[in-house]
């Protein structure tokens, strides 16, 4: 695993720095921020030059983006149940709130990181976002799959959060093993997000509030 590390804003393009294993990771995901909703962020991989998909030498992460549901585009599901699925599969991830999470009413927002071992081109990424997320609807966790979690350079900014905010971060992680490709059957539901069908009503019941 060789992860770049971009040391300042979304206008900065070079990475000044690498996370070498899992646990660096890790430690870096645990460490939320107060501050504005910009700063340090990583990519999926090692980027090779300026942050672009062309410069993206390696791929090692499947990276969920919690922010909506199919049926609500204000928020998403609790993080815990989405951690409780992966650990019962005994996947590699880290699973962390993000910046707008209880900013307004009580949203649940969250980036999920799932290690993978299998991901050799933007086609293998897309993939294992798919099964990644159809494993969660399979279990109600109606995610809406969208375009940034198959963008190869896409910016992960690290863990902030506004001031008197701090208490409200949560970071889960597991340390199983990474997700193969072929894992899981990728259902069209999984998919529909990105093609701008919201998919509402095919597939189970989707998540319960209570």
């Amino acid at each position: 695993m060789k992860i770049s590390l971009f040391d300042q804003g979304y206008t900065n393009l070079i990475s000044s720095d690498t996370l070498e294993d899992w646990d660096e990771l890790v430690d870096v995901l645990m460490n939320v921020q107060v501050g504005s909703k910009n700063g340090a962020y990583i990519t999926r991989g090692f980027c090779n030059g300026p942050r672009a998909d062309a410069n993206m030498q390696g791929l090692d992460l499947i990276v969920i983006d919690g922010d909506q549901l199919l049926s609500a585009g204000n928020t998403c599901t609790p993080l815990e149940p989405v951690h409780e699925i992966l650990k019962s599969q005994n996947i590699k991830h880290c699973i962390h709130s993000s910046y707008s999470q209880n900013i307004v009413n009580g949203v649940f927002k969250w980036r999920c990181y799932v290690s993978c071992d299998d991901l050799v081109d933007c086609g293998a990424l897309k993939q294992g976002v798919g099964e990644v997320i159809s494993l969660l609807h399979g279990e109600g966790i109606m995610v809406k799959n969208v375009a940034e979690n198959g963008v190869e350079s896409q910016p992960w900014f690290l863990p902030r959060c506004p001031e008197g905010f701090e208490e409200d971060f949560t970071c889960l992680y597991h340390d199983g093993i990474p997700w193969t490709l072929g894992k899981v059957k990728v259902l069209s539901s999984a998919m529909c997000g990105l093609a701008g069908d919201n998919g509402t009503g095919k597939i189970g019941t989707g998540f319960s509030w209570q």
